[in-house]
């Protein structure tokens, strides 16, 4: 009997793990989703803006002019090592 309770715990504890992990990315990703809308997670591209240009401020986010993000070739590279299905 007290191997099918360890066994239960652990079986628990595996989901609830990836369930947290899901939320604080999803928490401290949130900003960039905002900012980019759905791009930030479908778009295959990654550009910091002009460096040398002064901070514009949209949404409430001092970002660098030009600034874009994407991170669906970062996100799918471990399941599609030949070719990302990014678009």
């Amino acid at each position: 009997m007290r191997f099918k309770t360890v066994l239960a715990v652990i079986a628990g504890v595996l989901p609830a793990s990836l369930v947290l992990v899901l939320g604080f990315i999803g928490i401290y990703a949130w900003p960039a989703i905002r900012f980019n809308g759905v791009s930030f997670v479908l778009g295959n591209y990654w550009n910091l803006g002009s460096l040398y240009g002064n901070p514009v401020t949209i949404n409430g986010m001092s970002i660098e002019p030009g600034a874009q993000y994407g991170t669906c070739s970062s996100l799918s590279g471990p399941f599609y090592p030949t070719g990302s299905p990014c678009w």
